[in-house]
């Protein structure tokens, strides 16, 4: 065996199916030598790991597929500091803002608020430090300048991060003051 031949202790794994199912072992192996230095014995443990070794797995598997969540969601997904920097944005994100990934994380959140909605921008993250979460709907800027409507959902993680989901609202924004212009219209024709 390579323990014999290295002289080395050895650890590794095996696999076994059983009547019962999988099992999975974690076998250590060491040499023993005589006052020669001559290896006469290989003592070896073995241990039963296949319970850790499903736990490992499902966890793994849960990470997998939370991951997938945040990556494949719809909305921009933003998680900041408590300073207000960006440490981890979706795809979504990035697609709504024109930022790579890399750039939003190099941000903070004033740099994404225009100034008209810097106020509210930086009240809404305050309010979500002290009451746990919050929304709200303002203008947020884009890489190239343009600025596009958001309405945000905003909570305080366990880890004092805060997360913020945010969704284009745009078009809906520019249905609404169609809207009032029209109705506005229609009241100079009722007088």
């Amino acid at each position: 065996t390579d323990c014999v031949n290295s002289g080395k202790p050895l650890t590794f794994e095996e696999t076994h199916l059983l009547p019962t199912g999988k099992q999975v072992w974690l076998t250590s192996l060491n040499p023993l030598r005589d006052e020669h230095g001559s290896i006469t014995t290989l003592i070896g443990i073995s241990r039963d790991i296949t319970e850790s070794r499903q736990q490992a797995d499902h966890l793994r598997e849960s990470r997998e597929r939370l991951f997938s969540y945040f990556t494949f969601a719809p909305l921009g997904i933003y998680i900041a500091d408590l300073e207000g920097r960006y440490r981890l944005v979706n795809p979504a994100a990035c697609q709504q803002s024109g930022y790579t990934a890399e750039e939003l994380l190099a941000l903070s959140i004033p740099d994404y608020l225009p100034g008209e909605s810097r106020d509210a921008g930086l009240a809404l993250f305050r309010r979500t430090i002290e009451n746990g979460r919050g929304h709200g709907e303002m203008l947020l800027q884009r890489k190239d300048g343009s600025t596009f409507w958001a309405a945000l959902a905003t909570g305080l993680l366990p880890d004092n991060r805060v997360i913020g989901y945010v969704e284009d609202i745009s078009e809906r924004k520019a249905i609404e003051a169609e809207l009032h212009r029209s109705n506005s219209e229609l009241e100079q024709f009722a007088y």
